[in-house]
């Protein structure tokens, strides 16, 4: 038997998401294979992002969102998501032009990441432009009642170093 293969009802079967530990933050993007041609795919996203995209970023990255860590433009398995925070396993997605004739490719997409263990939170183009607070809000509150209901979601404490182009005053 393989190392990701179980058994159940006495056949072996492979499913890793099944294994012991495996539904804990972060698991599946950590070890879920992704499409090596998406890697140059989502470099090219994040050079042309979207204005929303943009400003939603600005509030997300360098850990502003209550000490979380979120990526832009994260290859998972087929598909590159807006942001996606591998400690709350948390895909944020922002829904515009770019979604309107396909939202059952959209559907799907989302059916097979959240197969993963993956959740999301999905926000209209136009609320990231125009209402950026409840955005933001919306967000911390979604992270504070997993936090809630999931101590061991927490961020850590402590950083493990200073950023880039920060001081370190130890």
């Amino acid at each position: 038997m393989h190392k990701h293969e179980l058994k159940e009802n006495g056949k072996a079967r492979n499913d890793p998401l099944q294994r012991r530990g495996a539904r804990r933050a972060g698991w599946a993007t950590h070890h879920a294979p992704y499409d090596p041609l998406l890697k140059e795919r989502a470099k090219q996203l994040r050079k042309h992002m979207t204005l929303a995209e943009v400003l939603l970023w600005n509030q997300l990255k360098n850990e502003q969102m209550l000490g979380y860590d979120f990526d832009r433009q994260r290859p998972i398995t087929h598909y590159i998501v807006d942001f996606f925070c591998k400690g709350l396993n948390l895909a944020v997605e922002i829904d515009g032009r770019s979604h309107d004739f396909k939202p059952a490719q959209d559907a799907e997409r989302q059916r097979q990441l959240e197969g993963m263990g993956i959740r999301f939170i999905r926000f209209w183009d136009y609320d990231v432009k125009h209402d950026m607070k409840s955005v933001l809000e919306r967000i911390r509150e979604w992270i504070l009642e997993e936090e809630k209901t999931h101590p061991g979601l927490r961020p850590p404490l402590q950083r493990r170093g200073p950023r880039k182009g920060e001081k370190n005053n130890e």
